[in-house]
């Protein structure tokens, strides 16, 4: 939900009126269970610690200016209801079916009512409910954890762009354990 609503503003504001880089989209992601919000950045020219200021400053504006006001009430509710139309949309044909199921099958999920839970969730999903998930998830510095990935040409020097940023040097192998940065 939190990517539905944040999707075109954080284009429009990121991309367009900061120019931060040419690539800049948003959205969300579960992975065995495990949900997360991402918000993609490529440049050229700016450093990390301006973008990460800079998406932090659009996510707090956007919540104060946006996800805070009436209109953005009266859109939940339309926005609601037509995302409950498109889950419980039927499967046109056999393909999507499968589909639908094998993506449960290889995410190691196996949550073949997977819509119906969905379902279920945005019935008791409400503006208010919306509004303090976005408050902890997203603003919490105590309950979010973040993961920021700089990735340097091979001419460029790598230099820690924030505090607390560790430098895991080149990495091998596709897929490393790192600790999140809190």
């Amino acid at each position: 939900m939190v990517s539905l609503f944040l999707q075109d503003a954080c284009f429009t504001e990121l991309r367009t009126n900061q120019k931060l880089g040419y690539v800049v989209f948003c959205f969300s992601h579960a992975y065995q269970g495990v949900g997360s919000f991402q918000v993609i950045v490529q440049s050229q020219q700016f450093l990390p610690e301006h973008i990460l200021n800079s998406t932090d400053t659009f996510l707090s504006d956007f919540y104060r200016q946006t996800v805070l006001s009436q209109k953005f009430a009266d859109d939940f509710v339309q926005t609601l209801s037509v995302l409950r139309q498109t889950l419980t949309k039927r499967d046109l044909n056999l393909k999507d079916k499968t589909d639908r199921l094998w993506d449960q099958i290889l995410s190691g999920q196996n949550q073949f009512n997977f819509v119906d839970q969905q379902v279920s969730v945005l019935n008791s999903l409400g503006v208010e409910g919306f509004r303090d998930f976005y408050n902890t998830y997203i603003l919490g510095e105590d309950s979010r954890r973040r993961l920021l990935i700089v990735v340097y040409g091979k001419d460029k020097e790598f230099t820690p762009p924030v505090k607390n940023l560790v430098d895991y040097g080149q990495l091998d192998q596709t897929s490393a354990t790192l600790p999140l940065q809190s």
